[in-house]
Parts: C-alpha cells; sequence; structure tokens
C-alpha cells in the first residue's frame, strides 16, 4: 500500500490527536523529518497566527485535495520532560526562565500563540531552545470562557514548568507561582507573559549559581542575558570579510529652496486677572441684654408715735387745820 504523501512530505506515522478533525504525523521530506498536521482549510488560518522567528520553529501551510496542512521541519531531540528527568531543578528553572521571556515577547508585541505543549517544546539537535507548534494536542483546558488568548497561554505554561519538575526546588514561592498560573479565573491569573518572567527572576534571584549551573549542563550562552536559539545573539559573533565592489559615488542632490521662516505666532493675551472676592461682611453685633431693671426701695417705717405723756398726779390737799 502506497503512502500518503502531503505536498513533498510523505506521511511515515499517525501520532496522537487530541483534537477531532486533525490529523498528526510524523513524515519525512527532502530535508529530513518533519511533523505534520492535516485538518479543515481553517487550520491554514490557524498557523498564520504563529510566530516564526527566535526559538518558535518555522514552518509552511497550505491546502492538498481541500485539506489543509502545515509542515514543521525538524523534531525535538530531547523534550521538557526528558530534561526534567535528567537535570538539576536550578538549571530547569533557568530554562523555564528562557521560555517565559520568549512568550513574554510574543505577548509584548499583542499577539499569542495557542499551541504551547510540554512535548513540544525542549531542545533541538543542536541543543539550542526550540518551541515547536501544538496543533492537535492541549496541554491544559481553558476553564474561563472570558479567558484572553495570552491569559490561556499563561495557563499552558504552568504545565511546561510542571514538566520541567521545579517543584523540585525547596522554595515555598515555587507553588505560589504555580497556582497563580492555573486559576480558573483567568483576571486572577499570572499574566501575561511579562508577569510569568518576572515571578520566574524572583526565585532564581534566591538561587545565585544557577548560570554557572546551566552553562555547565548545557554549554555557554543560557545565562541571563542570553538568548539560547538558534537565530539569537552569540557570545563570539561570526565575522566574515566580504570585499564589496566600489561603488560610484551617488550626485549630490540639488539644494531644496529655503523655506520662509513661518510666522512667529501672537502671543496669548494674558489671562485677565481674576477679580478679588467681596470682603466678607461683618458679623452684626449682638444687641447688649437689657438692664434689670432696679428693685424698688423698700418703704420706711413709719416712726412708732410717741407715748404720751401720763398725766402728773393732781397733789392732795392740805388738811385744813382743826378748829381750836
Amino acid at each position: 500500500m502506497a503512502k500518503k504523501k502531503i505536498a513533498d512530505h510523505t506521511l511515515i506515522e499517525q501520532l496522537p490527536s487530541d483534537i477531532e478533525g486533525i490529523e498528526h504525523w510524523l513524515a519525512e521530506g527532502p530535508e529530513g523529518s518533519a511533523t505534520v498536521y492535516v485538518g479543515p482549510p481553517s487550520l491554514v488560518d490557524r498557523a498564520a497566527s504563529l510566530p516564526k522567528w527566535g526559538p518558535f520553529a518555522g514552518h509552511r501551510s497550505g491546502t492538498d485535495n481541500e485539506k489543509g496542512f502545515v509542515i514543521v521541519p525538524g523534531a525535538l531531540e530531547r523534550s521538557l520532560s526528558d530534561l526534567g528527568s535528567s537535570l538539576p531543578a536550578d538549571v530547569c528553572m533557568g530554562i523555564a526562565l528562557h521560555l517565559a521571556s520568549a512568550v513574554a515577547e510574543i505577548h509584548e508585541r499583542g499577539e499569542a500563540h495557542g499551541g504551547l505543549h510540554p512535548d513540544h517544546c525542549g531542545l533541538d539537535s543542536n541543543g539550542r531552545l526550540t518551541i515547536r507548534p501544538s496543533l492537535a494536542q492541549v496541554a491544559s483546558a481553558e476553564q474561563d470562557e472570558a479567558a484572553s488568548a495570552q491569559a490561556t497561554d499563561c495557563l499552558h505554561c504552568a504545565e511546561l514548568l510542571e514538566a520541567l519538575g521545579i517543584g523540585r526546588l525547596e522554595d515555598s514561592s515555587v507553588g505560589l507561582v504555580q497556582r497563580g498560573l492555573r486559576r480558573e479565573s483567568s483576571r486572577r491569573r499570572i499574566q501575561p507573559g511579562r508577569a510569568v518572567r518576572q515571578s520566574i527572576s524572583a526565585v532564581l534571584h534566591r538561587l545565585p549559581e544557577w548560570e554557572q549551573a546551566i552553562e555547565e549542563a548545557l554549554g555557554p550562552g543560557w545565562g541571563l542575558d542570553d538568548t539560547p536559539w538558534e537565530d539569537g545573539e552569540r557570545l563570539i559573533p561570526t565575522v566574515v570579510a566580504v570585499e564589496e565592489p566600489e561603488i560610484a559615488p551617488e550626485p549630490e542632490p540639488e539644494p531644496e529652496p529655503e523655506l520662509e521662516p513661518e510666522p512667529e505666532p501672537e502671543p496669548e493675551p494674558e489671562p485677565e486677572p481674576e477679580p478679588e472676592p467681596e470682603p466678607e461682611p461683618e458679623p452684626e453685633p449682638e444687641p447688649e441684654p437689657e438692664p434689670e431693671p432696679e428693685p424698688e426701695p423698700e418703704p420706711e417705717p413709719e416712726p412708732e408715735p410717741e407715748p404720751e405723756p401720763e398725766p402728773e398726779p393732781e397733789p392732795e390737799p392740805e388738811p385744813e387745820p382743826e378748829p381750836e
């Protein structure tokens, strides 16, 4: 039985798919192995929103026999689960920081990924970080119908960190980060990608030797300020000397006519001074209380009448002389 072909790729082995109507295949093409997704024509529109820069794997899409397809060249050499089971926890936390930095860059551009999955992220054959789109599997179902695409990316970041096994770190804040990413209410979730990166950076700040450890495990170019992917900055840039042909000097452009100076704008009239507020009227003096009436003088008591003098007693009559 002849094997199916999509574009110039031969479909070798069908892989699991969680999304109805989308087939997931391991394929072989002119440049080697690839992952192929086959589904409705709308799959092409879905692929058009995926990033292709930095650690995000390139892809091409189209239609074949009225079916849409997306071809992602290459394959993972080591998935996040493989790295989590073989590397120290502080090294895995450093890998998580670079994953979060890539997601943060998407969100800063006003975009979202929508296809993050731990089985499709890891290292390529050159030992560089790569993030391949997962179009047939969902890392974690979104419970909040009102969640934005960026908030759902952050929910999926929790699964990336889980695959790396960062819970092995003896740091209580690691559990807080995981719970913050998995909140059912997207408004309470750690988001966008910039917030995820800051949360991971705060944990690494308490691990001062993580940069040395990650470069010993994965090689140079994995430090805090590095970009460990294929088109990122290199520690030692490659310089190639190229002999360029001499170019005839361009004729000097004709001087442009001088523009008449624009009239100076008339000075704005000074605002009229605000009228001084009228002084508040002085309060009327309170009326003086009426003087209390002087009490009427008590009438002087009438003098008691002087007693009438007693009548002098009448003198007793002298006795008449007795006759001789």
